[in-house]
């Protein structure tokens, strides 16, 4: 074997004992990466559905006021396995089933001709639990709170353990805030929904109007 061969032959060697060094004597401990991918997407049901409804009939005294003490609304995060928050919202009009529709107002006390004003607040899983009679009625002072139940308007607000938080539902001891001072909810946990609903000052239909409360699932 020739000079340059002999030399070649010995360069090789030593990168492969450099190599099995290396690699012998690499790390102390390895790893087994468990990788879970998420599916899950958020999401938020009322009474177990995607959209529960509430009627009423409204004699035609101004400015009458509507709220659901006789039938209580439960919201479930019923994502699987996220926590989410959830956010209060309305719609900029009612949804009506012929003619104008009413518009929404910042004001849940006294409103005008085609208008309306809407309010709601959570109460704890007890109450949720309780059904019928469990809300705040429409005298409650709750409403009156405008901290706690700011009038809903286009843009979702978040529920927090000062907004939208009722201190009068709280049947049975169970928390009226969210699960965590973050804001958010567990998975599978729930709240009582109330709301309350002013009527207008006079009004230029007579069809069916649907006024909306949008919880929304951040």
């Amino acid at each position: 074997m020739n000079k340059t061969k002999k030399l070649w032959a010995a360069v090789a060697a030593f990168l492969t004992l450099a190599g099995l060094g290396a690699t012998a004597g690499a790390a102390t401990s390895a790893n087994v990466n468990i990788s879970v991918t998420i599916t899950a997407a958020m999401s938020v049901s009322v009474d177990q559905v995607a959209s529960s409804t509430r009627s009423h009939t409204w004699s035609g005294t101004p400015n009458q006021i509507f709220d659901n003490t006789t039938s209580s609304i439960t919201v479930l995060n019923n994502s699987g396995i996220l926590t989410e928050k959830w956010a209060l919202s309305t719609n900029a009009n009612s949804i009506n089933a012929g003619g104008t529709a009413w518009s929404r107002v910042s004001s849940t006390s006294s409103v005008g001709a085609d208008q309306f004003g809407v309010q709601a607040v959570f109460g704890s899983s007890n109450t949720a639990v309780s059904g019928a009679g469990s809300c705040a009625d429409a005298t409650a002072t709750t409403w009156n709170n405008g901290t706690i139940a700011p009038p809903l308007t286009t843009s979702p607000v978040t529920y927090t353990s000062t907004v939208f938080s009722s201190t009068q539902l709280t049947n049975g001891g169970g928390s009226k805030d969210p699960d965590l001072a973050t804001g958010e909810m567990y998975a599978g946990n729930k709240r009582v929904l109330c709301y309350r609903a002013v009527m207008p000052n006079s009004s230029s239909v007579t069809a069916t109007q649907n006024i909306q409360v949008i919880v929304t699932a951040q």
